[in-house]
C-alpha cells in the first residue's frame, strides 16, 4: 500500500518483539565524515560526536554479524555521509548477503563511488537535497555548489529498477523557507523519484526554531506541494513534527527496545534521537558484544527525554503491548 512508509502502525507486524523487547532494526552511523559542512548539523552539538570517526571493514563486518546473531531484520545506513565510508561497497554487499533489509540516508554527492547494482537491492534510499538554488545550497550545506541533482537525475531510474523506493528529503531551515520548498517537491516528481519528504530543524533541547511567520509560510508551501501526490508519487509533509509536546502519553519507550543506534566510533545508543548524548549511551561494541550490551541495558524514563517524533509510535506500541486492553469489541 502506497503512502505507508512513515506510518506508526507498521509496529502491528512486530507485536511479539514489542512485548519481549527484542531489537528489530539498527540506525548505523557508519562514518562521521561528510562532504558537507552544514551549519545546523545536529551531530556537532553533542559531546560524544567524533568528527572523523570510522571503523575498519573487519570491525564493521563483525558488528554486522553480531546484529544478525541478535535477530535484527534491518539496517539504516547514515552518517556523516555513509557513501564516504572507505569500503562501503564491501560492507553493503555483506549486509545484503546476510539478508538484512537495507535503507540508506545520503546526500548523494558520492553516489558514483558506490556500485549501483548493490544500491538497487536496498529497500529504500533517501537523498537529502535541501536546496534548489546555488545560493541556498551554500548557506544550507556550508560548501560550494555541487550538481547533486544532476547526478541523481541520471541514476534514479536504474536505482528504482528492482523495487527500491527512492526518495528525497528537504530539511526546512531559514535559507530555504519559501517557494524553493514547492520547487523541490516538483523537481522530485519530475525527476522520477517515488517520494519527497519534508523534515524540520529543532534545537538541541527539541524546541522548534520557526517563527509564527515562518510556520505560516511553511504550511502554505506544504499545502501546495502535497497536491503533487498521485498514484506514482507521494509527498510527506510530516508537519505534525513541527509541534511536538514535551509531555509523553506513554509510560515506556518501546522505540529504544526495537531500534537502537550505533555511531561511527562504536558507541551504542538507545535510539537515533539520543545519538551522541550521554543519556543515550548504553555501551560500545569496541568493549563488549552487542548481545552483552543489550542484556545489560536499563530503560530510560520517557519524561526525561527531549521532545521527539516517536511519541505516536510509542503510544501505539504501548497499546499493542497491553495484555488486557478495554472494550476490544467496540471498534
Amino acid at each position: 500500500m502506497k503512502g505507508t512508509e512513515y506510518s506508526p502502525y507498521k509496529a502491528v507486524h512486530h507485536i511479539d518483539r514489542i512485548k519481549t523487547r527484542r531489537p528489530l532494526q539498527c540506525y548505523w552511523l557508519i562514518t562521521s565524515r561528510c562532504t558537507y559542512k552544514c551549519p545546523v548539523c545536529i551531530n556537532k552539538f553533542y559531546s560524544e560526536f567524533e568528527p572523523s570517526a570510522e571503523l575498519n571493514i573487519n570491525t564493521t563486518v563483525d558488528i554486522a554479524k553480531q546484529m544478525k546473531d541478535i535477530g535484527l531484520k534491518s539496517i539504516s545506513f547514515s552518517g556523516g555521509e555513509p557513501m564516504m565510508y572507505k569500503r562501503f561497497n564491501e560492507l553493503l554487499a555483506v549486509c545484503l548477503d546476510m539478508g538484512f533489509d537495507i535503507g540508506i540516508i545520503s546526500n548523494g554527492s558520492c553516489i558514483d563511488d558506490v556500485d549501483i547494482n548493490l544500491l538497487k537491492q536496498c529497500q529504500w534510499i533517501r537523498f537529502s537535497i535541501n536546496s534548489m538554488s546555488n545560493e541556498s545550497f551554500c548557506e544550507v550545506h556550508g560548501v560550494e555548489p555541487i550538481d547533486v541533482r544532476g547526478l541523481l537525475e541520471s541514476r534514479v531510474k536504474a536505482l528504482r529498477s528492482e523495487g527500491c523506493v527512492v526518495g528525497t528529503s528537504y530539511l526546512v531551515q531559514a535559507p530555504n523557507i519559501g517557494p524553493e520548498m514547492y520547487e523541490f517537491a516538483k523537481w522530485s516528481k519530475d525527476a522520477g523519484f517515488d517520494t519527497a519528504r519534508f523534515s524540520y530543524y529543532r534545537r538541541k533541547n527539541g524546541d522548534i526554531v520557526y517563527s509564527e511567520e515562518d510556520q505560516t509560510a511553511i504550511q502554505a508551501q506544504l499545502a501546495k506541494a502535497i497536491k503533487l501526490t498521485d498514484e506514482e508519487f507521494e509527498v510527506f509533509g510530516l508537519s505534525s513534527r513541527m509541534k511536538l509536546s514535551r509531555t509523553k502519553n506513554f509510560k515506556h519507550c518501546y522505540m529504544e527496545d526495537i531500534a537502537f543506534c550505533i555511531a561511527a566510533n562504536g558507541n551504542v545508543y538507545r535510539c537515533c534521537s539520543l545519538q551522541h548524548r550521554p543519556m543515550g549511551n548504553i555501551g560500545s561494541v569496541m568493549d563488549n558484544t552487542l548481545i552483552d550490551i543489550w542484556n545489560k541495558k536499563d530503560t530510560v524514563d520517557p519524561q526525561k527525554c527531549p521532545m521527539c517524533w516517536h511519541s505516536t509510535k510509542n503510544e501505539f506500541m504501548e497499546y499493542l503491548a497491553d495484555e488486557n486492553p478495554r472494550h476490544i469489541n467496540f471498534i
